[in-house]
């Protein structure tokens, strides 16, 4: 069976009434037949205890994150990456994409906040954590709906290294630093990057540490422009850039989780073989459970009516913060996912 009657809590469509028919949630694929009722508290019986289970293992860390730091419309993901818009002439990389992956560009901005000498441990720590934890339902919505293996491999390998304090092979814990404002060490990741595969005018065949390289230079040169004097003057402090990369990260990962939904979907409806079937929902399951914090706090984002197979693409929500529609409308989380599974929402689907 799949069970998506376990949307329903989450969404607030939770039947108020105990005597109210809740057979309307069950569709008996197979010859059409309704399934009984004492059916149905069955699946919800045996279905509840997978969702608690998997609500003990809630990422603490990420939600923390992102009620304190995501901002009303994802702002952050507008932001961190405005070559484009700022017209910053891209250093002679082979046409290689790096701006596409959520992973990529979350390790990248947590490269950068992690190395600022002047916060705290604790924090730089926290904020690690927040990602480590996002990084798990991230790779899961890359791996489901934006396959990209080259620049996800590259978020991977980049990840291996923060957590030796490096950064393609340089240390992150640069004594040089300890002297520097947050604008020369941006200038620093920047200008690593732009001469770090150049070799003689040859270029390095390493291709993952290509894309890291590109996908620093982006965010870099869009943080110079972005501050601008203040880099320049020394007023933007290292404590205001971390909490700004913070934000960004944040609303990043939370953009990204807005697919977390098609995701649990697609385990309970994509699959053959019973046993494979019972395996699936179960983590289907668990996922909500764990994530049913994040899925109500996302409901309080102005979420922009975007295409919703547009919706698993980063590159596609910086295109629609580029150009909005024109009516500049936004929907709540739960019209998003009414919107875009309303088929299934309804919706068991049992194999005899």
């Amino acid at each position: 069976m799949c069970v998506c009657y376990c949307w329903m809590p989450v969404f607030s469509l939770w039947i108020s009434n105990a005597n109210r028919n809740i057979k309307i949630y069950i569709l008996y694929f197979k010859n059409g037949m309704w399934v009984g009722e004492r059916t149905v508290e069955g699946f919800s019986k045996s279905v509840n205890p997978l969702i608690q289970k998997g609500a003990k293992g809630q990422p603490n860390y990420l939600i923390k994150l992102i009620r304190e730091k995501s901002t009303v419309g994802f702002h952050g993901v507008a932001v961190f990456d405005q070559t484009d818009d700022y017209n910053i002439p891209s250093v002679p990389y082979p046409d290689i994409q790096s701006s596409n992956c959520w992973r990529l560009a979350v390790v990248t901005l947590t490269t950068i906040a992690v190395s600022l000498p002047e916060i705290e441990k604790e924090e730089v720590d926290c904020l690690l954590e927040c990602v480590r934890e996002g990084l798990l339902y991230v790779t899961l919505v890359e791996k489901n709906l934006n396959f990209m293996y080259d620049s996800q491999q590259a978020a991977e390998t980049l990840w291996r290294e923060i957590s030796t304090n490096k950064w393609l092979r340089k240390e992150l814990q640069n004594p040089a630093f300890q002297k520097s404002t947050a604008g020369q060490i941006v200038k620093w990741f920047r200008d690593n990057d732009a001469t770090h595969y150049l070799e003689g005018g040859i270029w390095n065949r390493d291709m993952h540490r290509l894309i890291c390289g590109k996908s620093m230079y982006r965010i870099t040169e869009t943080i110079l422009c972005t501050y601008n004097t203040n880099i320049d003057d020394a007023t933007l402090s290292q404590k205001e850039l971390f909490d700004s990369l913070s934000s960004m990260i944040a609303d990043i990962i939370a953009a990204c989780l807005t697919n977390l939904p098609q995701i649990i979907i697609m385990k309970c409806h994509y699959m053959s073989a019973i046993k494979e079937r019972r395996t699936r929902v179960k983590d289907a399951a668990q996922l909500l459970g764990e994530t049913t914090e994040i899925i109500r706090l996302l409901q309080d984002h102005r979420i922009p009516r975007m295409n919703p197979s547009d919706m698993p693409f980063l590159n596609k929500w910086r295109a629609y913060f580029r150009n909005p529609s024109s009516s500049d409308e936004v929907s709540s989380f739960l019209f998003v996912f009414l919107f875009r599974f309303r088929p299934f929402v309804r919706t068991y689907i049992i194999n005899t």
